[in-house]
């Protein structure tokens, strides 16, 4: 695993533009771009949110390379540590959570066993990548260089669920259709309860402050809250809500092009966050200007307190075909809880992704 060496930047003026061209010097570590705008290296601006924040929320985008680059940086940085106790993933299952304990403290975990944490999941092959593997390894690596007692704690943040007793939909929790709510019960015992510190790691669709689609609509019941909602609605000033960027297939992903991978800044007040919500989409043009949201719209403020920048390029790294053909019974596996999940979704959840996956030759 290659971990980024921290960049430094130059000075840059104030002015109108968001985006331009950095000169490269040692000191000082960061640069405006805009009306208060200062692009910052991604760890910096980490530690600092944990030193009034007891939640920092990254958005995770599957299977992304780039993505996790930055992800297993940030949780690798020495002053990010010193300030966190957790760390909350997406990516793993609570009832394997000895498991996961056991082999983030250095003991021996045969990966047969360890990797049940993220395939065991309320989500299908969401979390085959690699990637999920190397992050784990990342933190087990991070906590053989630190005294037992400031070991960090990987805490699974999926909903418990036991395929093995989960024969039909009836077998599952409806919370479990929108998991957000049992997400944030995991958080309030194992976190905020304890009074500890934690990077959560997680979808961006449940990282959002709010998921309505304009400024005041009514208040949606808890168990329909994103996790970011419920959090600044339960819990308020506690989590403070970074989206991620990658590529440059929105128009905000092309607006912020600029800066160096790994970067992030706060958003509020400046060009990005008074921008439509809207641009953080996909879209098909190549624009990449960013005017201020219109009256009665969502800015991408709205959404988040900061934006992490993992660079120009959309690599994704996705489980490899031989998963499936070499562990047939793991196939047949995930096609009896496709059918499962059917029923309780009450939708045809079958995709040509999935489909490719499992035939990949």
């Amino acid at each position: 695993m290659i971990l980024h060496a921290k960049a430094r930047w130059s000075p840059w003026p104030i002015g109108i533009a968001l985006v331009a061209c950095a000169t490269a010097a040692s000191d000082p570590p960061e640069r405006q771009t805009g009306p208060q705008l200062r692009i910052r290296d991604a760890t910096d601006l980490v530690a600092e949110a944990l030193r009034s924040h007891a939640l920092v929320l990254i958005s995770e985008h599957h299977w992304s390379v780039p993505v996790h680059e930055q992800l297993r940086r940030i949780v690798a940085d020495p002053q990010v540590g010193a300030l966190l106790q957790d760390i909350v993933v997406e990516f793993g299952n609570p009832l394997h959570q000895g498991v996961i304990d056991r082999y983030i403290a250095g003991e021996h975990v045969p990966i047969d066993s360890l990797r049940l944490a993220w395939r065991n999941t309320t989500q299908l092959l969401a979390w085959d990548s690699p990637l999920y593997a190397r992050f784990y390894e990342t933190v087990r690596a991070v906590n053989a260089g630190r005294p037992a007692d400031r070991r960090l704690r990987v805490v699974a943040g999926d909903p418990p669920i036991d395929w093995s007793r989960t024969n039909r939909a009836d077998d599952i929790p409806r919370t479990y259709g929108f998991r957000d709510i049992e997400t944030l019960g995991i958080l309030e015992r194992e976190v905020l309860a304890k009074g500890r510190r934690a990077i959560v790691i997680i979808g961006e669709e449940h990282v959002l402050r709010t998921t309505d689609a304009a400024p005041g609509a009514p208040r949606k019941p808890l168990e329909r809250q994103s996790l970011g909602e419920a959090l600044h609605e339960r819990h308020p000033g506690t989590a403070f809500l970074i989206g991620t960027v990658v590529g440059e297939r929105s128009r905000l992903a092309r607006a912020i092009r600029d800066w160096p991978n790994g970067s992030m800044a706060r958003i509020a007040g400046t060009p990005v966050g008074l921008a439509d919500a809207a641009m953080r989409r996909r879209d098909t043009t190549s624009a990449s200007s960013m005017p201020p949201a219109g009256a009665g719209t969502l800015r991408v403020q709205d959404l988040f307190d900061a934006v992490l920048y993992a660079g120009p390029v959309e690599q994704r790294l996705e489980p490899p075909g031989a998963t499936y053909r070499e562990d047939p019974s793991y196939e047949r596996e995930i096609r009896r809880r496709i059918e499962v999940l059917r029923v309780f979704y009450r939708v045809d959840i079958w995709s040509e992704d999935l489909d490719r996956l499992l035939r990949a030759p």
